[in-house]
């Protein structure tokens, strides 16, 4: 029992010192460097006006707007008419013991 015990504290030693020691590694200080005052902000900044300045960007109102639709198809059609949403029937492959084959459910509304 002592030297299961020994031996669990050594593994223990063992990983806190490795772990102190990625943690020395890897830990770095914090750069309060205000980000304009980096080169590298500055290259892009001049680096997106240079492109700003050679493409056709217009500035001005962005419009947008929003609409309604119903997107359930309608089933037990004479023929598909996928413009006005109608169908025949759905392959509802994958669903369990359906296998692509065509199925239309009695609940389903339909064209007419």
């Amino acid at each position: 029992m002592k030297r299961a015990l020994k031996w669990s504290v050594r593994v223990v030693v063992v990983l806190a010192a490795l772990l102190l020691l990625v943690l020395l590694a890897t830990l770095t200080t914090v750069n309060h460097t205000p980000y304009r005052d980096v080169p590298a902000w500055r290259e892009t900044s001049a680096c997106l006006e240079q492109l700003r300045a050679a493409t056709n960007v217009v500035l001005g109102e962005l419009r947008a707007g929003f609409g309604r639709v119903k997107l359930t198809p309608a089933l037990g059609a004479e023929r598909d008419e996928p413009d006005q949403g109608c169908f025949r029937a759905v392959p509802l492959a994958g669903y369990g013991a359906r296998q692509g084959r065509h199925r239309l459910p009695a609940s389903i509304r339909t064209c007419g």
